[in-house]
């Protein structure tokens, strides 16, 4: 779950074939043929709780089961 809302689903995690960085790649779960794609450290990170005081969660995704 996005801090912001909404259900998403990681399919893969990536390794781009030059520089060896992984990424994250999703989709909203109402939407499967969206595909996205986030760098892994950025898909992980916690989030500015004063740029996003209302937000109750501090990771920027967390995983529902």
């Amino acid at each position: 779950r996005h801090f912001k809302g909404g259900i998403f689903e990681v399919t893969a995690i990536a390794k781009h074939t030059e520089n060896g960085l992984q990424y994250v790649v999703y989709h909203p779960k109402d939407k499967p043929d969206e595909v996205l794609v986030r760098p892994y450290n950025q898909f992980f990170s916690t989030i500015n709780p004063y740029a996003n005081p209302e937000v109750e969660q501090t990771e920027r995704f967390v995983k529902l089961w």
